[in-house]
């Protein structure tokens, strides 16, 4: 039988995980956040351009709004070498992609801070676009792409570490494996 400490310690888990559970439903939003959840956000305002394959979010007088030709080229370029790089030939719909200034407005956005993240379910992804950092891109439309083609997979890591950076020795085969070229 578990002794009095033990007793404390899942009283205190259980009500911190109904407390996290409130605070979701309570602030009105869901993990991971919809397109639509993003666009009512207080506190944004938002303009979009459309291309072939994106909606693409950024606020006014922004870097993205200023650099706006160089953010969906990163992005219509990148599109075909990931499509080929896992052995598909399209993505059956349009991928929406939020550009903001910085890690403290991508807090403010998705409640977590960090310079890119996809957000899977909902086919978009959020980025830090500004002068030292041009994140999205490649990386997060592999996760995004990936996974909503093959499903949660255990090498999507991989398959997006694939995509900013060439790993020595190692290349892509179509269908998404790696293999070794050692």
């Amino acid at each position: 039988m578990p002794g009095p400490l033990s007793r404390r310690v899942v009283v205190i888990t259980i009500l911190a995980l109904v407390m996290a559970a409130a605070w979701f439903v309570f602030r009105g939003g869901s993990w991971p956040p919809s397109p639509e959840e993003l666009l009512r956000r207080d506190g944004f305002s938002w303009r979009r351009h459309e291309t072939k394959d994106f909606w693409i979010h950024y606020e006014a007088g922004s870097f993205a709004e200023k650099e706006l030709k160089l953010l969906v080229r990163m992005h219509e370029m990148a599109m075909p070498g990931l499509l080929e790089l896992i052995g598909e030939s399209a993505y059956p719909r349009k991928i929406h992609i939020f550009a903001v200034e910085d890690r403290a407005r991508m807090k403010a956005l998705i409640g977590t801070e960090g310079n890119g993240q996809a957000l899977v379910k909902h086919h978009a992804i959020v980025g830090v676009f500004s002068e030292q950092t041009k994140a999205g891109g490649a990386h997060e439309l592999m996760h995004v792409v990936s996974n909503n083609r093959w499903g949660v997979v255990s090498f999507r890591d991989r398959a997006g570490k694939q995509t900013c950076t060439n790993w020595p020795g190692v290349s892509a085969i179509p269908g998404g494996w790696f293999r070794s070229n050692n």
